[in-house]
């Protein structure tokens, strides 16, 4: 993949193929793996533990956030966040006290 980088940033840039003649010409672009490697390649930066820390970052403020809608969208977010409470009482008891 990296050998390949600046022929594939150039066709894409240059000539705006759709996703789908992307995803023909280069299908590893549209894998988890091959997309942590060429993220890493290209930032220096690991993709899925610096994607981890910020969301352990962020969960409470946006837990906080969901907690104070109202209205329709109010409902459904305390729905879904009433089953990820009762997922986690019944599987990690012991993060329990990280959603609140």
């Amino acid at each position: 993949m990296s050998k390949t980088f600046a022929h594939r940033r150039n066709k894409i840039v240059n000539l705006s193929p759709s996703i789908e003649d992307i995803k023909a010409r280069w299908p590893a672009l549209f894998e988890a793996s091959h997309i942590e490697d060429e993220f890493q390649r290209i930032t220096r930066v690991h993709l899925e533990s610096k994607f981890m820390s910020k969301l352990d970052e962020y969960t409470p403020k946006l837990l906080n956030l969901f907690q104070s809608k109202g209205g329709t969208m109010g409902l459904r977010l305390q729905a879904i966040y009433s089953r990820l409470q009762a997922i986690l009482a019944s599987t990690y008891p012991e993060m329990l006290s990280f959603v609140v």
